[in-house]
């Protein structure tokens, strides 16, 4: 994640912020209601080694990215350009084909054949997909490689 790693970081300190206290979360959830978003109890915070949890805090910044520039704005917090929201978008739908596969794996105890193939051509398509379609991703490759 060396390559989405700096947009990562800056959406997990956000987020951390404004989960840190009461009164952050309230001024978040103003922010929220005025740009008619639902409130929140608390934003989603990754585990860094749980690639799904990260997924479903990127998930929840991209939804909430409005809410998120004014609150940083508002509380001088750093905040991602443009380019990190793109890479950290493209990271985000790229783990998601990961966490469909993840789930129907993990739904039945007794994955069949047609189940796996399935599920594996679904990853092997993202993969080519992904890779030739998305910047971000190729320099991830790269950077693996």
């Amino acid at each position: 994640m060396n390559v989405a790693g700096p947009a990562i970081k800056l959406i997990r300190d956000l987020v951390r912020h404004v989960n840190s206290s009461a009164s952050r979360i309230q001024a978040f959830n103003e922010i929220a209601e005025r740009e008619c978003f639902p409130t929140k109890v608390g934003l989603v915070l990754d585990v860094p080694n749980r690639w799904n949890s990260t997924h479903g805090m990127i998930l929840e910044a991209v939804e909430y990215k409005i809410v998120l520039k004014r609150y940083a704005t508002s509380q001088q917090q750093p905040f991602l350009t443009e380019d990190e929201w793109s890479k950290a978008e493209s990271i985000g739908k790229f783990l998601g084909v990961f966490e469909e596969t993840t789930k129907a794996f993990t739904v039945d105890r007794f994955s069949t054949a047609h189940l796996f193939l399935v599920n594996v051509l679904y990853i092997h398509q993202a993969l080519r997909t992904h890779t030739w379609q998305h910047q971000v991703i190729k320099e991830l490759a790269k950077s693996n490689g």
